[in-house]
C-alpha cells in the first residue's frame, strides 16, 4: 500500500544511521605514540546530521514524520553526549602501548585494550614500586639467635626510620662531644707516660743495673682488629716491649750488706754514755783512751808470734776491752759479745 510506505521507511532510515555515525567516530591512527608510551587518537569528528526524509507532497503522514524528525534530533543529542563521555573517559586512546614494568630500566611494552586493564597494570606497577607489605626484617643478633622485625605498611616503616634517624643524631653528637674529650685525655696520658718513661730510663741509668729487652703480654679491654658484631668488646692482650732486671742483686740485698758493715761499726765505736754526767768530759776520756791505745801499740810493736792471730782476734771479740778499760765494747756484756767462727775447711793450716 503506499499509504505504509514512509511508516515502512522510519526504521531504514534512523536504524541505520547509528552503525554509521558510531563507525565514523572510533577511528584510530596507526601506532603514533608519545613519550610515555599511550597512543594518540585522532581529533573529534563532528557527528554528520541525520538526513530528513524526502518531502513527497503529500502530507497525510505528516504526523508521523513530525515525530520521526524528534527522535532524529534526540538521537543526535544522545550520540553528542556519548561523544563527551567518551572523551571524558578516554576510551579514544584505546588500546594503548605501556611499558611492561615501570620499576626497571628498557623493558618491553604492553597493549591495554580496555580500562579494566589499565587498572590491573596501574595496581601491578604500584605494588612493583612500592615492594611488598607486610615486610619481614630479619636482624642479626650477635651471639644468639636472629630476630624477625615486623613492617606492615609504609607509612609505620618511615615513621620508624625517622625514629631511628633522630635517635642516631642524637647519639652521634654525645659520641662526638665524649670522642673529643676522650681524644683530649688521651693525649694527656700520652704525655704523662711518656715523661714517666723517661724519669724511669733516667732512675734505671741512675742506679746502675743491669736490665735487657723482653716481650711480654699486655692485657687489653678489647680485640683488635675485629668488628663490632665479630668480637670487638672481647677481652685480649698483646705483645708489647717490655724490660726484664738481669741484675743478680737487688736492693735488700746491697742494703744488708750495708746495714751489715754498719752493725759492725757501730759495734766498734759505739760508747755508751751517762746522761747524767757530763757529756764533754767523757767524749774526751774516750777519745784519751783511743789515743793512748792507738800510741801504746806504736810503741811495742808485735814481735810476730804464731798465737799473735789468735790473741788478735780474742781481743777483737773482747772489744779490745783489756786496753780501753771498757766492760762492753760492743754495747752488750761479755756474755754476749760477738763471736769469730773459723771458716777454714782445715782448721790445722794457718796459711
Amino acid at each position: 500500500d503506499p499509504a505504509l510506505a514512509p511508516l515502512l521507511a522510519i526504521p531504514a532510515l534512523a536504524i541505520p544511521a547509528l552503525p554509521t555515525i558510531l563507525t565514523a567516530n572510533t577511528g584510530k591512527v596507526e601506532n603514533p605514540t608519545t613519550p610515555g608510551g599511550f597512543t594518540q587518537a585522532p581529533p573529534n569528528t563532528p557527528t554528520p546530521p541525520v538526513p530528513n526524509p524526502p518531502d513527497t507532497g503529500c502530507r497525510c503522514n505528516a504526523p508521523l514524520l513530525a515525530g520521526q524528525s524528534a527522535q532524529a534530533a534526540e538521537l543526535a543529542n544522545l550520540l553528542a553526549e556519548l561523544e563527551k563521555i567518551k572523551r571524558a573517559i578516554g576510551v579514544e586512546g584505546l588500546p594503548a602501548l605501556v611499558p611492561d614494568q615501570i620499576a626497571q630500566n628498557n623493558t618491553s611494552q604492553r597493549s591495554i585494550s580496555s580500562l579494566a586493564e589499565l587498572h590491573l597494570w596501574q595496581v601491578q606497577q604500584l605494588d612493583g614500586v612500592v615492594g611488598k607489605w607486610p615486610m619481614e626484617i630479619p636482624v642479626p643478633i650477635p651471639g644468639g639467635p636472629n630476630q624477625t622485625l615486623g613492617v606492615p605498611n609504609m607509612s609505620e616503616a618511615v615513621a620508624e626510620i625517622m625514629g631511628m634517624m633522630i635517635s642516631q643524631q642524637v647519639t652521634a653528637a654525645q659520641i662526638l662531644n665524649t670522642s673529643s674529650r676522650a681524644l683530649a685525655q688521651a693525649g694527656s696520658a700520652t704525655q704523662q707516660a711518656h715523661l714517666a718513661g723517661l724519669i724511669a730510663k733516667g732512675n734505671a741509668e741512675f742506679l746502675g743495673y743491669e736490665a735487657r729487652p723482653t716481650a711480654v703480654n699486655m692485657p687489653l679491654a678489647y680485640t683488635p682488629g675485629k668488628d663490632p658484631g665479630e668480637g670487638l668488646l672481647q677481652e685480649s692482650s698483646a705483645k708489647i716491649k717490655g724490660w726484664a732486671n738481669t741484675d743478680g742483686q737487688d736492693m735488700k740485698q746491697i742494703f744488708a750488706e750495708l746495714l751489715h758493715a754498719a752493725a759492725i761499726i757501730r759495734a766498734v765505736f759505739w760508747r755508751k754514755l751517762d746522761t747524767k754526767g757530763d757529756f764533754k768530759t767523757q767524749v774526751d776520756k774516750i777519745v784519751k783512751d783511743q789515743s793512748g791505745f792507738v800510741d801504746d801499740l806504736a810503741e811495742t810493736p808485735p814481735k810476730g808470734k804464731e798465737s799473735d792471730w789468735k790473741e788478735y782476734l780474742e781481743a777483737v771479740q773482747k772489744g779490745f776491752s783489756d786496753l780501753t778499760k771498757d766492760r762492753t765494747p760492743y754495747g752488750r756484756d761479755s756474755s754476749e759479745r760477738p763471736v769469730i767462727k773459723d771458716l777454714n775447711p782445715n782448721p790445722g793450716n794457718n796459711d
